[in-house]
């Protein structure tokens, strides 16, 4: 038996594939919560790495600007989703988007990617934010946030750098 809320997933899941005037390339279904929720997670995470770090906290100052203005809004656009059914559907991220959770990628969307897959060096949580920078991937993200990942059992690895990640392969013995 299928619950309600995952055949409205479905319903809308087999909404955005047919559309044939879509404008995501990457479309994702699970990201971190928006609104207060994220910046309260950011800003522990930020106090984290600048204990670590602390030559971050210019960093962090400088995104401040824009994630928590960008938070708010993006906390709004979903309150305003979640009860006006007629505003629901993909809407542009403009704040990185971390989760390879629950995400629909068009062929068009792949081919952008798949350079950016040799050698590999990013994770798949990362990949969709650099596709945006470097290939100008259209990414969406749906509103409201209908899917949300078990973080208990399954986590990300996207803050691993570039570094870290040659680093591995070399530690390894992988081959790129």
């Amino acid at each position: 038996m299928i619950l309600s809320y995952q055949k409205i997933f479905l319903q809308i899941a087999e909404k955005e594939i047919n559309k044939t005037n879509r404008k995501w390339e990457w479309l994702s279904f699970d990201y971190r919560y928006v609104g207060r929720i994220f910046l309260y997670h950011w800003l522990i995470a930020t106090i984290k790495t600048i204990k670590n770090k602390p030559s971050f906290v210019w960093y962090a100052v400088l995104k401040s600007f824009y994630m928590i203005p960008l938070s708010v809004f993006e906390g709004l656009r979903n309150s305003i989703a979640s009860n006006f059914s007629n505003y629901s559907g993909p809407k542009k991220f403009y704040r990185p988007l971390f989760n390879a959770g629950a995400y629909f990628l068009t062929l068009e969307g792949a081919k952008k990617l798949l350079d950016l897959t040799k050698p590999l060096r990013y994770s798949a949580d990362e990949i969709p934010n650099v596709g945006r920078r470097k290939v100008k991937l259209k990414f969406y993200g749906y509103v409201p946030l209908i899917v949300r990942q078990n973080t208990v059992d399954f986590s990300t690895d996207a803050g691993r750098t570039n570094e870290d990640w040659e680093r591995f392969f070399k530690e390894n013995s992988i081959e790129k």
